[in-house]
């Protein structure tokens, strides 16, 4: 509404108003917290599990290079 009343203030067409009878202007529903915790939960679950991984990795190359360093 402030836009459209900048908008007549400028001299430009008003854009059409939100009506909640018109099914072009339909309201969004609001996310579900529930799902986008279960979903940050399991990214981080996810997170840990290529950390510890990659770490395990990292030990075996450095051991490999001093092996093969002697």
């Amino acid at each position: 509404r402030q836009e459209n009343m900048s908008r007549k203030a400028a001299g430009e067409e008003p854009l059409p108003e939100e009506d909640p009878s018109n099914p072009i202007f339909k309201p969004l529903p609001e996310p579900s917290r529930l799902e986008g915790y279960l979903v940050t939960n399991q990214i981080s679950s996810y997170c840990n599990h290529i950390n510890g991984v990659a770490g395990q990795s990292f030990n075996r190359l450095y051991l490999m290079k001093a092996l093969q360093e002697d």
